[in-house]
C-alpha cells in the first residue's frame, strides 16, 4: 500500500468516524451532561482516583466489582474491593486472543499490521481495567484510570472486558486479510477451520459454546397468579435469577422487594427493616438460601404477628421455583415450607403457589407444566477453572 492510498484510507475513515460522532452527538452530549451532574445512579466514585489508583465504589458507596482481560495470568479476572485493597478472583479459560492476533497480524500485508496493531493494542490496555495482574501482583493501568476519570459516561460501565469487541473487529479483519492471501484452496480450508476450532475450543471452556440460553415460556403457575384476587407476591428463592422480574409481565401483580441489587445503599430503609425483624421473612428466606441449610434456618422461630404483619401489608402467594432448586434438597425444603405457609394451593413440575393468607389457589383449571426445565445457562461462578481469591499487592 502506497503513502498515497494510506492517507486515503485514514481520511475515508476519519470521515466515517466524524459522521457518527455526529449522529449520535445529540444523545451522547445528554448522557455526558447527566453523568456529569450526578443524576445518574450507579456512577464510580473517581473523587480518589489517580492514574495509579482506583478504588470499585460507587457515589453512593456500593462496592462493586469489574470484570477484567488479564492477559498475564491466561485469562480473565474478577476484580473488587476487599478491607485492604483489590481482590481478584480468577475466572480463567484458555488464552487464544493475543496469539492468534499475533500471528495474522505477522502473516497479515504489512500495510495492514499497523491499522490490527492500532485497533487491537489500545482495546487490550482498557479491557485489562484499572489493574494488570502478574502473578499475586497489580501493576495499576494509567489508561483506563484516565479515561474512568476524563469520560463521566465510562463511570457506569463496571466490566471492561466489554472493550474486547474492538478486540474482536481487529481478529475479524485480520482473519480476513490472511485469508484472502491464499490462493491455494486447501491451504484456506484448512486456516478456516483452525480458526473455528481455536475460537469454538475458547468460547467452550469460557461457558458460551453452546450459547447460554434460558426458556421464555413463563412457568403455569405464574400464569394462574394472572386470575385470583389481587395481593402481592413473594417469590423464591429471592435472587435466585431475574426471570421473576419478567414473569411479572405475565400476572402484573407486585412482587417482594422488586429489582433488588442486593445492597442495602439501594434498598429503601423500610424493607431492609422489614426484612431483618420480620421472622417468616428470615425463616423463608434461610430455607431457600443456595447451599446446605443452615442451623439457623431449622431452629428460626416464627411468630405470628410476622405473618400477620406481611398479610397487612398486602401479600397473598408464595411461589417457589423447584428449577431453583436441588433434588437433594428437595423433599426437606417443602417439608419446611409446609410448615410455615401451609400445603400449596397449586403444584407442579416447575413451581408451588402457597396461600399462608387464606384463601384458595388463584385461578381455575389450567394446563399445568409437566416437566421441569432446569438452567440452561452457565453462572460465571460456575465456569471450569481456580475461582481462589488472591489479595493483590501493588508495586
Amino acid at each position: 500500500m502506497s503513502p498515497a492510498e494510506r492517507r486515503a484510507l485514514l481520511a475515508r475513515g476519519l470521515v466515517a468516524a466524524g459522521l457518527a460522532l455526529v449522529l449520535v452527538s445529540p444523545v451522547l452530549w445528554g448522557m455526558a451532561l447527566r453523568a456529569q451532574d450526578g443524576g445518574v445512579p450507579g456512577l464510580l466514585d473517581v473523587q480518589s482516583w489517580s492514574l495509579l489508583r482506583a478504588s470499585l465504589f460507587t457515589v453512593e458507596g456500593m462496592p462493586v466489582g469489574l470484570f477484567t482481560f488479564q492477559p498475564l495470568r491466561w485469562g480473565s479476572a474478577f476484580l473488587f474491593p476487599g478491607e485492604s485493597g483489590l481482590v481478584a478472583s480468577a475466572q480463567t479459560s484458555p488464552l487464544t486472543a493475543i496469539g492468534l492476533l499475533a500471528l495474522l497480524v505477522a502473516l497479515a500485508k504489512p500495510g495492514l499490521r499497523g491499522v490490527l496493531l492500532a485497533l487491537a493494542v489500545p482495546s487490550l490496555l482498557v479491557s485489562v481495567g484499572p489493574v494488570l495482574l502478574i502473578g499475586e501482583h497489580g501493576l495499576p493501568n494509567p489508561l483506563y484510570n484516565a479515561l474512568v476519570m476524563a469520560l463521566p459516561p465510562l463511570r457506569r460501565l463496571w466490566f471492561p472486558e466489554r472493550a474486547l469487541f474492538l478486540l474482536a473487529l481487529a481478529q475479524a479483519l485480520a482473519v480476513g486479510a490472511l485469508w484472502a492471501r491464499l490462493e491455494a484452496p486447501k491451504l484456506r480450508a484448512g486456516v478456516a477451520l483452525a480458526v473455528v476450532l481455536v475460537w469454538g475450543l475458547e468460547l467452550r471452556a469460557g461457558g458460551l459454546a453452546p450459547l447460554p440460553s434460558w426458556d421464555a415460556r413463563p412457568p403455569a403457575a405464574y400464569q394462574c397468579l394472572a386470575q385470583g384476587p389481587p395481593g402481592a407476591v413473594i417469590d423464591l428463592p429471592e435472587r435466585w435469577s431475574a426471570a421473576h422480574l419478567y414473569y411479572q409481565t405475565v400476572h402484573g401483580r407486585p412482587i417482594f422487594g422488586g429489582m433488588l441489587e442486593g445492597n442495602a445503599r439501594f434498598t429503601p430503609a423500610e424493607l431492609t427493616q422489614l426484612r431483618e425483624e420480620n421472622g417468616l421473612w428470615s425463616a423463608l428466606e434461610a430455607a431457600t438460601r443456595p447451599g446446605p441449610p443452615g442451623r439457623g434456618a431449622r431452629e428460626a422461630k416464627v411468630r405470628p404477628e410476622d405473618k400477620a404483619q406481611l398479610g397487612a401489608l398486602g401479600y397473598r402467594y408464595v411461589v417457589l421455583r423447584r428449577e431453583a432448586v436441588p433434588d437433594r434438597a428437595a423433599q426437606g425444603l417443602l417439608r419446611r415450607l409446609e410448615s410455615l405457609l401451609g400445603p400449596p394451593v397449586y403444584e407442579d413440575a416447575r413451581a408451588l403457589i402457597y396461600a399462608p393468607w387464606g384463601g384458595e389457589r388463584p385461578c381455575a383449571e389450567l394446563r399445568p407444566d409437566k416437566r421441569r426445565l432446569g438452567r440452561t445457562d452457565v453462572a460465571p461462578e460456575e465456569r471450569a477453572g481456580p475461582k481462589r481469591p488472591v489479595q493483590l499487592v501493588f508495586d
